[in-house]
C-alpha cells in the first residue's frame, strides 16, 4: 500500500488521502450550483452527467468534472442528493 501512495503523491503531491472519492450513481452538487450524476471518479475529476445545469457546466453530455469544482466531503460523511422524477413532458 505503501508503494501505491508514494507513485501518487510523486505524480499529485497535493492529493489528499482522507477525500471522499465519489462513487458511480452519486448525486452532487457542485460549488457554483449544478447537480451532477458521477459514472466514474478518478485522481483528479469526476466523469459525470449535468442533471441541472450551471454557468461552468452548460451543455448536456458526459464530462470531466475537476476535484476543484466538487465541495469537500471526509470519507463517511457524504449523502447523495435525491432527486424528483419529472412529471412534465418538455
Amino acid at each position: 500500500m505503501d508503494i501505491l501512495r508514494n507513485l501518487i503523491l510523486n505524480k499529485y503531491p497535493d492529493y489528499d488521502f482522507d477525500r471522499y472519492h465519489f462513487k458511480s450513481g452519486d448525486i452532487v452538487r457542485t460549488l457554483d450550483g449544478a447537480v451532477i450524476c458521477v459514472r466514474e471518479s478518478a485522481l483528479e475529476y469526476v466523469d459525470a452527467f449535468p442533471i441541472v445545469r450551471s454557468m461552468r457546466i452548460r451543455e448536456k453530455v458526459w464530462q470531466r468534472v475537476p476535484y476543484t469544482d466538487l465541495p469537500y466531503y471526509k470519507k463517511g460523511e457524504f449523502v447523495s442528493l435525491s432527486i424528483k422524477p419529472t412529471t412534465s413532458v418538455k
